[in-house]
């Protein structure tokens, strides 16, 4: 019923609503102080006894909502005390967390001061005789302090890695590094496993990340195979010595020459041979997990069919290898027979069968060259063309990754075979 209240306008500074007060404040100046946010002023201004009745608010001629202000303005002191409340009790909390805090150090410290009294008073009470349980002792205090110097463990490792950079290091163990090693292989063996699998699965959907991971997993192979020769020369040296031998240092030095030079004197058969025990040693590894996964249901299923179809080509491609190097091994063969038989240091043995090998493939023309290729080609070819029907004929998964690598032998035999023709040509 009543009309829209009209606009605000600016104080007058009549005074009228200071005479119709009835709590006799001064509402023209609360109101000034409501407008600022001056709430302590506000406060001295008894703000809080106005009754909210409205009469200065009615008797205003410019119209200005007086009461809405001091509602509003008590509104914000009250919340502002509350804040302060509780900025107070959280503040007891922490300053009595702190307190709690630096007591438990302190009865720490006390109790580690003691246990050093009653260490020292033992010592002293052990008397001239007991030197060594005194330096037992002391060795014992002093470790104490170097594990509470090493409380924060970023701290610890920060120093140990100066110390290992410096050469100050304590000396690792033979356990120590023992655990260290095979750890190191175990690291190696599973990335190898997993590169393994990522770059069959790029050469499978034929990404552009193929050749980059191969070259991973060449380097991942070669760190793998330089832990494990670090891990066995590691358990050669930590084997018993026999009797004889007066210093195991010595011994060691000449256990790892006999290694080195034993491997330095492998002729490329040798190593071939060696490289495809390797991959047969993987493929059956790689099957065991894959037939575990498969009765587990595991995801890691076509990642472990890829890797086993990747590790079979590469045994076949060591099996063709090998098969060249056994056609090139007479030669060298009698090469090395008329070296004569008074040569007894296998380095220069192996040596000279490598020339010799390297030598007859030399001596191979263009047309004798792409012959053994193809040779060999087409008996990669035949092994490939039964796998992939027997898995075709069993249903394996696999399928479809050998039918692929039958075409691409097939292809590449092909151009094998075109270059022999236009050879004749």
């Amino acid at each position: 019923e009543l009309p829209p209240p009209t606009p605000a306008q600016a104080c007058i500074r009549c005074g009228m609503c200071a005479e119709a007060c009835p709590a006799s404040l001064l509402p023209q100046q609360l109101y000034w102080f409501a407008r600022s946010r001056e709430f302590e002023k506000l406060e001295e201004h008894n703000l809080f006894d106005c009754i909210e009745c409205g009469a200065c608010s009615y008797s205003c001629p410019s119209n200005i909502p007086l009461v809405q202000y001091y509602r509003a303005s008590k509104g914000e002191i009250r919340h502002l005390q509350q804040e302060k409340v509780k900025a107070e009790h959280s503040k007891q909390r922490f300053e009595a967390r702190q307190a709690r805090l630096e007591r438990e150090e302190a009865e720490k410290e006390a109790r580690r001061k003691a246990r050093q009294e009653a260490a020292k008073a033992k010592a002293a009470k052990a008397g001239a005789g007991g030197d060594d349980k005194q330096d037992i002792i002391q060795a014992a205090i002093a470790r104490s302090q170097a594990k509470k110097q090493e409380a924060d463990p970023a701290k610890a490792a920060i120093e140990r890695a100066q110390a290992k950079r410096d050469g100050t290091a304590p000396e690792e163990s033979a356990e120590e590094k023992l655990a260290r090693l095979q750890q190191a292989v175990a690291s190696a063996e599973k990335r190898l496993t997993a590169a393994e699998g990522k770059l069959a699965q790029a050469r499978t959907e034929g990404s552009d990340t193929a050749d980059a991971l191969a070259a991973g997993l060449n380097k991942v192979q070669a760190k793998l195979d330089k832990a494990r020769e670090e891990l066995a020369a590691h358990q050669a040296a930590a084997a018993p010595q026999p009797v004889e031998a007066a210093d195991p240092a010595q011994a060691a030095i000449e256990r790892a020459k006999a290694a080195r030079d034993q491997q330095a004197s492998q002729s490329p058969q040798e190593k071939a041979e060696q490289q495809l025990a390797s991959l047969r040693k993987r493929l059956a590894n790689t099957e065991q997990k894959l037939a575990a996964a498969r009765e587990e249901g595991s995801d890691k299923v076509e990642i472990l069919e890829s890797s086993c179809a990747g590790i079979r080509d590469k045994l076949q491609a060591a099996e063709a290898e090998l098969a060249s190097l056994s056609t090139a091994a007479p030669a060298a063969a009698a090469d090395e027979s008329s070296a004569g038989a008074d040569s007894t240091d296998p380095a220069q043995a192996a040596i000279a069968r490598a020339m010799a090998a390297r030598a007859a493939s030399a001596n191979l023309s263009e047309e004798e060259k792409l012959q053994q290729n193809i040779q060999s080609l087409e008996t990669r070819l035949a092994k490939a063309r039964e796998k992939s029907d027997a898995a075709a004929a069993s249903g394996d998964d696999n399928a479809e990754l050998l039918a692929s690598s039958v075409e691409k032998l097939e292809a590449k035999l092909a151009k094998a075979k075109e270059e022999l023709a236009a050879l004749h040509s």
